[in-house]
């Protein structure tokens, strides 16, 4: 087992909830949150090594989010979009405001992919 902290965000509960079932089942230790304001808070709090975040939720959305985590003093080491978008929407731009992203429903294959990616 692992100690890595991954937060998850998500402004549906049960999609965040599932999600870090999952990721704990991975072997990894989540926090989860369902807002950008309060993803902000438990980063603070948990000081987690990936940051999973929802990109379209209500006030402070997935790519404001990142923005604010980045801004702390003790970011993500990884900060990955979570969204059902086709397009690639969800601020892979110039902005660098994502290292990866995350589809959903994740798969089981992506999901590890990306833990062992960004949590080795």
């Amino acid at each position: 087992m692992t100690s890595t902290k991954v937060l998850v965000v998500d402004d549906d509960q049960d999609t965040a909830d599932s999600l870090a079932a999952l990721i704990d089942a991975l072997g990894y230790e989540t926090e989860v949150a369902y807002g950008g304001a309060e993803a902000v808070a438990a980063c603070e709090r948990c000081a987690p090594e990936l940051a999973i975040l929802d990109i379209r939720m209500p006030r402070v959305d997935g790519r404001e989010a990142a923005r604010l985590l980045r801004g702390l003093d003790r970011p993500p080491r990884a900060i990955v979009s979570f969204t059902g978008a086709v397009a690639p929407e969800d601020g892979h731009s110039s902005e660098r405001l994502f290292d990866g992203r995350l589809s959903k429903p994740p798969r089981l294959g992506e999901l590890r992919a990306l833990l062992a990616r960004t949590c080795a």
